[in-house]
């Protein structure tokens, strides 16, 4: 049974996540401008001083510099990004990785995240289900290999009986 599509209604949900992003381009937008402004006055000071300019068009004049501020500003703005956003997408992997273990019948031990990672709080809640899971014998048998049949098939294929027959312990559908 497919769960009928929930139209979102808050844009900004995970306010250390969303708001550290958004820090981040602020900032890197803050830093390009006035980087370039900087440039743009040392240009216009330096105009005849330093060197003389030759015809050219105002459309050069304007462009170059801008250019130049974003050819040396765009790796370190990509460099960020990329260490900003290991900060969510390490410890989704990390969370992944000990859920298929979790899945696959194998011991996982307890879930934390580095100091400056997001999601504390979602390592919490998989430990507590990983808890729940071993209390509740979820660890006593791992489930068969890839193209194994499992000697329970034509029970696990019949029609369930009951509500929730075909529930795990977080209460989703198994298939």
């Amino acid at each position: 049974m497919q769960r009928p599509k929930m139209k979102r209604t808050r844009r900004f949900v995970d306010r250390s996540v969303q708001g550290a992003l958004l820090l981040a381009v602020t900032a890197h937008w803050a830093l390009f401008l006035t980087a370039t402004a900087v440039l743009l006055v040392i240009i216009d000071m330096a105009e005849g001083v330093l060197f003389s300019v030759p015809e050219r068009s105002s459309f050069t004049a304007a462009v170059m510099p801008i250019a130049l501020v974003v050819l040396v500003l765009t790796p370190m703005f990509v460099y960020d990004m990329v260490r900003m956003s290991h900060r969510f997408a390490g410890p989704l992997v990390r969370l992944r990785r000990a859920m298929h273990d979790l899945a696959d019948g194998r011991e996982v031990p307890p879930v934390h995240f580095r100091e400056g990672d997001f999601w504390h709080e979602l390592a919490a809640d998989f430990n507590r289900v990983s808890a729940r899971v071993r209390s509740a014998g979820g660890m006593a048998s791992a489930p068969p290999e890839p193209g194994e049949r499992p000697e329970d098939e034509a029970a696990s294929t019949a029609p369930a009986e009951g509500a929730g027959a075909n529930r795990d312990l977080c209460g989703s559908s198994l298939r």
